[in-house]
C-alpha cells in the first residue's frame, strides 16, 4: 500500500495516459492535511493496522476511516512534523521511482512508473517514530513496528539472516 500526492505515470500506446483501477481518492476537509495524512497512510504502523483489521487484500475506506488519526485534532507540532516527512516521503518516491516499459499484444508498449517504498525506509520509520511519539509507544513497541515484516512476518533478523 501507498498513498502519494501524484498519480505514478501510467501509460500505453493504445490508450495513452491510464489510470490503474487499484487507485482511490481520498478527500480532505482542508488541504493542509494533505501530507501529514499521506504520512500516516505510508507508515508502517498503518500498514500493521491494515493487516490486522482487513481482508489484507483491498483497503476500503473502512480501514481509512477507523484508524485513530485526527489531523484536525492534532497538535500543530505533530502536523508539522508529518507535513514534512509527507513532503520529504513524496519528493524521494519521485526521485527513486524507477518506468518499467512492457510490452502486451493488445495495447502496444506499456510505461509504468514503478514506486518501491523499501527505497525510503529511512523517511518511513522517522514518520513511524513520530507517530510513536504521538501515540505514546514505548521503545519496544516501536521496535516492533518498525521490524514487524523482517523479524515476524519473514523470519528474519535485522541483517536479513534467517532466524
Amino acid at each position: 500500500m501507498k498513498a502519494f500526492d501524484f498519480l505514478p505515470r501510467s501509460h500505453n500506446e493504445r490508450d495513452g495516459v491510464i489510470h490503474g483501477s487499484h487507485y482511490r481518492e481520498v478527500f480532505l476537509t482542508k488541504g493542509e492535511h494533505l501530507h501529514p495524512v499521506i504520512a500516516v497512510l505510508n507508515s508502517k504502523l498503518f500498514y500493521l493496522w491494515f493487516v490486522i483489521i482487513s481482508n489484507c487484500r483491498d483497503l476500503s475506506a473502512r480501514e481509512v476511516l477507523q484508524f485513530p488519526f485526527d489531523p484536525q485534532g492534532s497538535s500543530p507540532k505533530l502536523l508539522k512534523e508529518l507535513e514534512s516527512l509527507g513532503q520529504t516521503l513524496m519528493s524521494d518516491y519521485r526521485k527513486k521511482a524507477t518506468l518499467k516499459v512492457r510490452m502486451q499484444k493488445t495495447t502496444g508498449r506499456m510505461e509504468l512508473q514503478e514506486i518501491d517504498p523499501r527505497k525510503s525506509t529511512a523517511i518511513l520509520d522517522e514518520i513511524d517514530t513520530v507517530l510513536a511519539g504521538h501515540y505514546g509507544f514505548t521503545a519496544e513497541e516501536l521496535d516492533f513496528i518498525l521490524n514487524y515484516d523482517i523479524k515476524y512476518r519473514l523470519g528474519r533478523d535485522a541483517e536479513g539472516e534467517e532466524e
